[in-house]
């Protein structure tokens, strides 16, 4: 048996039921996280500690993370067999593993997201790695970085998971084509997506058939790429209902990659019962299939509006495609999810142990 300890952090764009940070609502654990509203205590606490973020070398580490750590350490001295599990490392692991010196015998888990060549620039200086139990990793692609890090049985691929019974495809039905039907192609976020390509394409298909449109939900900073585009609607700072609705509406996810690992996005979308039209990479092979996806090289207009006017030509085939999206959506519930993790937990505590 053990004591779970999750050090979650909410990222601030992703809709309320998304996010990594759900794991915690399938574990039985203490949760620990950056106080909202910072007390006397805790700022002056913080301030006493600032200096160790300044010298991380760990580039989106910040005050809040070293106070998490400074918690977790008090934590650790009180009793053996806990697990402290970062479920973002790159923001929120530095300092916990210099508790494994102490007498008092726990794990430490990091969740890392980000894809080698973005994880090189955060994290330059990678020495204190080493003192992970174990890394969890949400794309095969990430083994590159991690396998050479730290003994490749200790890294595990976990997927990130989904809210099946949120995102889900209510109401989708399939119209007769025709001429006057608009068709519509939704992209969501902008994290690594390759909005040169997007936009390209979109310029393309615009001039090639009226009826297909696109909706983008991304910041105001962003939307100069589709400058002059007629077909594109672009939206920002929208209710998580409506794009649960945009979700359902759509006809197709598009949403080509610059990198990637586990997207949000392409994964709210098939668990909506959406085609995929996205970039061939491992990590988008890690979650998607030929049954449910179109996939093309990166940076390929040419695949992209191929891509889109193949899927719109033929609704059977889409109507096939979404259904398969939706079923290997439901591979990545989080209930199945916080399965695999807990399996994590039991080997790295037998070895801890």
């Amino acid at each position: 048996m053990y004591d779970l300890n999750l050090i979650t952090l909410r990222m601030t764009n992703h809709a309320g039921p998304s996010g990594y940070d759900r794991l915690a609502d399938h574990l039985d654990c203490r949760v620990s996280a950056e106080p909202v509203r910072w007390t006397l205590f805790q700022r002056l606490l913080a301030k006493n500690l600032n200096r160790l973020a300044h010298r991380s070398g760990v580039r989106w580490y910040h005050r809040g993370a070293v106070y998490n750590e400074a918690v977790a350490a008090w934590k650790w001295l009180k009793k053996s067999g806990q697990i402290f599990h970062f479920i973002y490392g790159e923001n929120s692991y530095r300092y916990l593993g210099e508790m494994k010196r102490t007498a008092v015998r726990n794990a430490v888990i990091a969740t890392y997201h980000t894809p080698p060549s973005k994880f090189r620039q955060l994290i330059p200086n990678h020495r204190f790695l080493k003192q992970l139990d174990a890394v969890v990793i949400v794309s095969n692609s990430q083994r590159e970085i991690f396998d050479s890090l730290i003994l490749p049985e200790r890294v595990f691929f976990v997927p990130h998971g989904i809210d099946v019974d949120y995102f889900r495809p209510e109401g989708r039905t399939l119209e007769p084509e025709g001429r006057d039907r608009a068709f519509q192609c939704l992209f969501v976020g902008t994290h690594l997506r390759d909005f040169q390509t997007l936009s390209e394409a979109a310029r393309v298909i615009a001039d090639r058939d009226p009826s297909v449109l696109f909706c983008g939900v991304i910041p105001e900073a962003f939307h100069g790429f589709f400058k002059g585009i007629e077909n594109v609607t672009l939206m920002t700072r929208i209710s998580d209902e409506r794009l649960l609705q945009l979700y359902q509406q759509a006809d197709l996810l598009v949403l080509p990659l610059i990198d990637g690992t586990a997207n949000n996005s392409i994964l709210e979308a098939m668990a909506c019962g959406l085609p995929i039209v996205s970039t061939d990479m491992q990590a988008t092979r890690d979650y998607v299939e030929p049954e449910c996806a179109l996939l093309g090289p990166k940076g390929d207009v040419r695949a992209v509006v191929e891509a889109i006017e193949a899927l719109k030509c033929d609704s059977g085939k889409r109507k096939s495609f979404g259904e398969a999206s939706r079923r290997r959506a439901m591979a990545f519930s989080w209930e199945r999810v916080s399965s695999q993790m807990k399996a994590v937990y039991r080997v790295v505590m037998e070895v801890v142990q």
